[in-house]
């Protein structure tokens, strides 16, 4: 699942069709000439999708809690050298 959600985060890439190897058109990519399988319960996609984006959103804040963090030791150890 974890390389669904990168692969998302990354490129933006469908996670449905991602995981059942599917072209653009929603075709099998080793077999071009199959039916179209689009999703047969779209709501599993739009949860998945919806979860990626909490996840990426708990990351950015996390990744902003350090930054901040990491700034105010910088900004308080050079208030200490200045004394």
């Amino acid at each position: 699942m974890m390389l669904l959600f990168y692969a998302w985060r990354r490129t933006g890439a469908d996670p449905y069709r991602t995981f059942n190897a599917l072209g653009e058109d929603y075709r099998p990519l080793n077999r071009p000439d199959a039916e179209a399988r689009p999703p047969r319960f779209p709501e599993r996609v739009r949860s998945v999708l919806y979860a990626f984006g909490a996840l990426d959103r708990e990351i950015e804040l996390r990744q902003h809690q350090k930054l901040v963090e990491a700034t105010g030791a910088a900004a308080a150890a050079a208030a200490g050298r200045a004394r």
